[in-house]
């Protein structure tokens, strides 16, 4: 049995009700998600360089590719990278249907497809379907390690051939360690990384290549921040 399908049959059968948990927590949450609040990470330098001008700065690659902002919130990378270059389509998931709901609105994008996560897949998304696919202030509230890493590996999934995908992670306060499964289903809390290597083994060890992870200090939350680069 390879690891993936041992990982999820874990979640399936010890983290469902973790999973209902947060995803409840964040439909509940979803007022705080507007516009105005994630806008401010817009500001971020890290966040501009490694995930909008790294596709700004070479529009022509990046015209008639489809893209995929996972944690999708309130739409705002959907609609950063729509502008950053021409895109075939920018989509967006989330494990809120609140937030999907309020993106639909936001970016207001006939070509961009929006949809609801079981929280540990990106199902429905087909094999190999996205040339470039991100995500911003979300997999450090995920404090299980299985399910990030069974969300990971559907990245490696639906990524095309030759396609990239750029991860965002911090260390923040409330914090498990890196590898735990925590699944209390009473109080949220979020993971940290310390270490960049446990992000690179991760994403070596599902597939990706020429793996890199930049580091530095969110300014927002003053934290220190990871974005961790792979191809398929």
């Amino acid at each position: 049995m390879n690891k993936i399908k041992q990982v999820r049959e874990k979640i399936e059968n010890e983290y469902i009700d973790y999973l209902r948990y947060t995803k409840s927590f964040f439909q509940d949450t979803h007022g705080s998600m507007t516009v105005e609040n994630h806008s401010r990470h817009n500001i971020d330098p890290e966040y501009q360089k490694y995930i909008i001008e790294y596709v700004s700065k070479n529009k022509e690659f990046w015209s008639g590719k489809k893209a995929l902002d996972i944690g999708c919130g309130c739409g705002r990378n959907v609609a950063n990278l729509l502008s950053a270059a021409d895109f075939k389509r920018v989509d967006g998931c989330d494990i809120s249907l609140s937030n999907v709901e309020y993106s639909k609105k936001y970016v207001n994008n006939p070509n961009s497809n929006f949809w609801e996560t079981d929280g540990y897949t990106l199902n429905p998304a087909k094999n190999n379907e996205y040339d470039y696919i991100m995500s911003h202030i979300v997999f450090q509230h995920i404090a299980n390690h299985s399910i990030r890493y069974s969300l990971l590996s559907d990245v490696y999934r639906i990524l095309n051939d030759e396609g990239t995908a750029i991860i965002h992670y911090l260390d923040l306060g409330g914090s498990v360690p890196y590898y735990e499964d925590y699944s209390n289903c009473e109080a949220l809390l979020n993971c940290t990384v310390e270490d960049e290597s446990y992000l690179i083994k991760d994403f070596e060890e599902i597939g990706f290549k020429n793996v890199e992870v930049f580091t530095g200090t969110d300014p927002i939350c003053t934290k220190k921040s990871y974005y961790v680069r792979g191809k398929k």
